[in-house]
C-alpha cells in the first residue's frame, strides 16, 4: 500500500491507496471494512495456494533455467534443504551427455509408464518425453542434447526415490 500512497501522491491518480488513507485520516471505518475483508480473504487464499503448491515444482518459463548457463559460473540445485547438486552448469549438463533420449508420444499412449522419466512436454498436441538412460531406452528413442532442465528434473526425481 506505501508504494500506491507513494506513487499517487506525487502523480495526483486517484486511487485504493489515497482511498484507504483518506478514510483512515476520516475514521471512515464503515467504508475500509468491506476493502480490508476483501484484502485479507485474498491474502489468505494466496498464502493456502502457496502451501497447497508447496511439493509442486512449477518453472513459469523454461529459458531461466537456461540463462543460469550463461549467467552464473556455479550452480546449486537444493530440495528441502538438501544440496542435490554444486558445480558448474556446464559440468552438470556435461554428466548428462549421451544419456537423454526423447520420443514422442503417439495419441493415447501415456508417459508414466515409461521408467527413468525426466520430463514431458506438450509440442503440437502431442506429448514429447525426455528419459535417462544409458543406453537406447527402446524403439522410436533418439538421442538429445541435454540442458540444465534435464539436470533440474532428473536430480529432483532421484532425491524422491532416495
Amino acid at each position: 500500500m506505501g508504494g500506491l500512497i507513494i506513487t499517487e501522491g506525487i502523480f495526483e491518480y486517484p486511487g485504493m491507496g489515497k482511498f484507504f488513507l483518506t478514510a483512515y485520516s476520516n475514521g471512515d471505518f464503515p467504508e475500509l471494512m468491506p476493502w480490508m475483508v476483501v484484502i485479507i480473504f485474498s491474502v489468505v487464499l494466496f498464502n493456502l495456494l502457496a502451501d497447497i503448491g508447496e511439493d509442486v515444482v512449477v518453472i513459469l518459463s523454461t529459458h531461466i533455467v537456461e540463462d543460469v548457463r550463461e549467467l552464473c559460473s556455479r550452480m546449486a540445485i537444493v530440495n528441502k534443504g538438501r544440496v542435490l547438486v554444486e558445480s558448474s552448469p556446464d559440468a552438470a549438463v556435461a554428466e548428462l551427455n549421451g544419456k537423454i533420449w526423447k520420443k514422442t508420444l503417439g495419441a493415447g499412449e501415456n508417459a508414466e509408464g515409461y521408467p527413468n522419466l525426466v520430463s514431458s512436454h506438450l509440442i503440437g498436441g502431442l506429448t514429447q518425453i525426455r528419459v535417462y538412460g544409458e543406453e537406447v531406452p527402446g524403439d522410436g528413442f533418439e538421442p538429445v542434447e541435454p540442458g540444465l532442465e534435464d539436470v533440474y528434473f532428473l536430480k529432483l526425481k532421484q532425491a524422491v526415490v532416495n
